[in-house]
């Protein structure tokens, strides 16, 4: 619960706020706790911006839990099951994630229920999904989270890790990021000193299908979903190390289609994102006429991302 009115895009202070739900032994936790609104294009478009919630180290510390104080909160767009259905979506987007790779964001459904602190509101219920905290996904995978992190050459990426980051994005349709431009990732520090970058916020990509996404049509996108290879020019034996991985998944990637919140049509839908994503996969193996990253490339190799040159996809 919340003071809505306080609670708006205009405004990116904290407000104070409580947080309540029952845990998996039956007993009604009750946190307080600070929320901000967050976010880009979903801050200008939605009427129920995404949140960030801050909790209490020194709460948490009295409960015995773990100090990871620090998670986003998305919510629907707007009132209504389309905004709903966007955002199980993309919660599936996330899951696929954690599928193929342990450097991803663990997420956590929710069935929420938003109450207005000062009775002006009645209350909404909707879908809305939690990600787990930075320092815990660093904490997690045994890396170091980098601040300052514009402007690192493609050299500097663990090969094996950008690659399969870059191919998931490709999955789910989604060109909304950018390594130089530090846009919708983290860049993680490995123990050897390489880069790993992590996505998130995949609400631009043809999983999710935000009712605000366009289309990059400077990218050579058509349509949301439209794939479009936005990884370094990695070799082949890099290339086919991530592909594995997917291939491994797959049969778990095609259960996240039978959710069962999902609607009819939206089952279909990924269903034939699947398949087509893993029909280009077998293509480019089975088929090679070029090197696999130009293959992935396709028609679009040619344009590149806003704030890069050409030079900067490769990695020597």
């Amino acid at each position: 619960s919340y003071s809505v009115d306080s609670l708006h895009r205009g405004n990116l202070n904290q407000q104070q706020a409580h947080f309540s739900f029952t845990d998996p032994a039956g007993n009604v936790q009750s946190w307080g706790l600070k929320v901000r609104v967050r976010g880009k294009s979903r801050l200008q478009n939605c009427d129920y911006p995404p949140l960030k919630l801050n909790f209490s180290k020194k709460d948490l510390r009295a409960a015995n839990l773990l100090e990871f104080d620090k998670y986003k909160l998305v919510v629907p767009c707007f009132e209504g099951p389309e905004a709903e259905a966007a955002v199980l979506r993309e919660y599936l987007a996330y899951r696929a994630y954690n599928l193929v790779s342990p450097l991803s964001y663990r997420v956590k459904l929710l069935r929420l229920t938003r109450h207005d602190e000062n009775g002006n509101h009645r209350p909404q219920v909707s879908l809305a999904f939690m990600l787990e905290s930075t320092d815990q996904l660093v904490a997690r995978t045994n890396t170091e989270e980098l601040n300052k992190n514009f402007g690192l050459p493609a050299a500097a990426y663990a090969p094996s890790k950008e690659a399969k980051h870059a191919l998931f994005q490709y999955l789910i349709g989604n060109t909304d990021w950018s390594n130089k431009l530090a846009m919708n990732i983290k860049k993680l520090k490995l123990e050897n000193g390489a880069i790993a970058p992590v996505g998130y916020d995949f609400d631009h990509s043809g999983w999710a299908a935000a009712s605000y996404a366009s289309p990059r049509y400077s990218l050579g996108q058509e349509y949301i979903g439209d794939r479009v290879y936005l990884g370094y020019a990695q070799n082949d034996a890099v290339i086919k190390e991530a592909i594995q991985d997917f291939e491994l998944a797959r049969a778990s990637l095609f259960l996240l289609t039978k959710h069962p919140l999902l609607s009819g049509a939206d089952r279909r839908k990924l269903r034939w994102s699947l398949r087509q994503f893993y029909q280009t996969l077998q293509h480019i193996q089975w088929e090679p006429t070029s090197p696999l990253y130009e293959m992935l490339r396709g028609e679009d190799i040619h344009l590149i991302p806003g704030g890069h040159k050409k030079e900067e996809f490769m990695t020597k």
